[in-house]
């Protein structure tokens, strides 16, 4: 990155515990400088406290220049001319200039109000690693996280056009991990205003009511309820319409709040030299925190009645009869349907009971529109350890099954990691699209059963209940999910000092 920078790794804070009294203030101050910067450009400095770094290595830019440089992500204390400070994490942005520890530089601090590239789908890209970029090196093995940091600023090179999009180091290993970040953070977005509707403001105790969201496209929220209701999925991403929806389910009478809270908020922010004659420092960019967005819906819940039924199971109109809407009563014309178990000499039936007459099948019931609906051939399961540490690997074990007579083709299974974790590894035969990651079954024969496999890693900040859904789709029939959630046990923090 520069030959000033200390060959040594240096961290940011000199303990976890200093990190954490970081992030509780990073809000408050990045609320108080913030505004300043949305209408103009905002004079500030930045001093660099640190860098997470990788080995050197030969950078190819698209251009076809070669720089030699050390990839790592920085750690900056940036303060802005009126406002307060923070330290924050942060990324190169300019791979042909310097930068070096101790030096309080001036800078220019913008955001896309004054600099339209800052909102362009790859900047926001770029952000969102900024943002995800301390819990994704947390989460990387001890022996990894140098490899992490540097992939990461490999990744955000390529996305604000420092280097080439194939190959960009020639470091194998380097190269593959930056390539699977680029994925990771395809379409994504840093979080922001979010709201939700109910279809209704009130359903019945044990069934559902759907929830309309939006949000900024490509970001995501996570969903909690209150009076023991469950919502379903806990997070949602917003499409490129700024889009979701999920559903909340109360087993019991009452009111229930369903809450929605934007992830990883924040405003992308670019600190480029205050002088356009100076040739230090580099530009960085980094993730400003703001006040996370949340919003919040009333949902009542009420004991339904049922409705009266005669002896012949119609709803029930005035005087015992059926009503208009009723469907017709069964009569000895139409033998009702019934159910028994079977073996393969035929069904059962209760020792010493006579045999029941043969009667024909009835064979309007195979009709379409006669009220039978047909079993779902395509299933899904999902499994999971109960409990797990926080920076565990957790193993999840998917198996898709063919129920139906006739083969499925082109069978799809995705799988996208909830906020808290990350892939450990690529799973076999498994490829990541726009996050997910999805394998695609040819062909699965009837009665045939599939077994997928997964390894997600627990982020080390990561505590209480995560739960994974995967969905398993074909063409012409439905889909199938199923989810797997595990109790994650927080793990305890050594407050002992890192030195240089």
């Amino acid at each position: 990155m520069t030959a000033s920078i200390p060959r040594r790794r240096l961290m940011a804070a000199s303990s976890p515990r200093r990190r954490l009294m970081a992030a509780a203030a990073l809000v408050l101050v990045a609320v108080a400088c913030l505004p300043a910067m949305a209408a103009a450009a905002q004079p500030g400095t930045v001093r660099l406290l640190g860098i997470d770094r990788y080995d050197a290595v030969t950078v190819t830019t698209p251009a076809g220049a070669r720089v030699t440089t050390v990839p790592g992500r920085l750690t900056l204390r940036v303060s802005a001319t009126g406002g307060g400070s923070l330290e924050t994490g942060a990324f190169c942005a300019d791979i042909h200039h310097p930068i070096g520890t101790g030096t309080d530089y001036a800078v220019s601090l913008r955001t896309a109000a004054d600099d339209p590239a800052l909102a362009t789908p790859r900047a926001l890209e770029a952000a969102w690693l900024a943002g995800r970029a301390e819990a994704l090196i947390a989460a990387a093995p001890p022996a990894a996280r140098a490899l992490e940091s540097g992939a990461l600023q490999i990744a955000v090179w390529q996305l604000t056009g420092q280097a080439r999009e194939t190959s960009p180091t020639g470091d194998a290993a380097l190269d593959a991990r930056a390539a699977a970040i680029r994925a990771l953070a395809a379409g994504r977005a840093p979080g922001g205003a979010v709201a939700i509707t109910a279809a209704t403001p009130r359903g019945c105790a044990g069934g559902t009511v759907a929830l309309a969201l939006t949000g900024v496209p490509g970001s995501s929220a996570s969903l909690s309820a209150t009076g023991g209701a469950t919502v379903t999925p806990l997070r949602v991403r917003f499409d490129a319409q700024g889009r979701a929806s999920a559903s909340v389910a109360s087993g019991a009478p009452g009111a229930v709040t369903v809450t929605a809270r934007a992830e990883d908020a924040g405003t992308l922010v670019r600190a480029a030299r205050a002088s356009a004659a100076a040739s230090t420092p580099q530009q960085t960019v980094f993730l400003a925190p703001v006040a996370a967005g949340a919003a919040s819906v009333a949902v009542t819940f009420g004991d339904c009645p049922l409705a009266p039924f005669d002896g012949g199971g119609g709803q029930s109109g005035p005087a015992g009869r059926p009503g208009p809407d009723a469907p017709p009563s069964p009569s000895a014309s139409a033998p009702r349907e019934e159910t028994s178990a079977t073996t393969g000499d035929g069904p059962l039936r209760p020792s010493g009971a006579p045999a029941a007459p043969a009667r024909p099948a009835d064979r309007s019931a195979r009709r379409p529109g006669a009220g039978r609906t047909p079993a779902r051939a395509l299933r899904v399961a999902k499994s999971a350890p109960r409990r797990v540490r926080a920076g565990a690997v957790l193993r999840y074990v998917v198996r898709v099954a063919n129920r139906g007579r006739a083969a499925l083709r082109a069978v799809e299974v995705a799988d996208r990691l909830p906020a808290g974790m990350s892939l450990a590894a690529m799973p076999r035969g498994a490829s990541l699209r726009a996050g997910r990651v999805v394998w695609t079954l040819p062909v699965l024969r009837p009665g045939a059963t599939r077994v997928l496999r997964l390894a997600a890693r627990i982020d080390r900040d990561a505590a209480g209940r995560l739960c994974n859904r995967v969905v398993a789709g074909a063409a012409g029939v439905p889909a199938a999910t199923a989810t797997a959630c595990t109790s994650v046990r927080s793990v305890r923090r050594s407050t002992a000092a890192v030195t240089a």
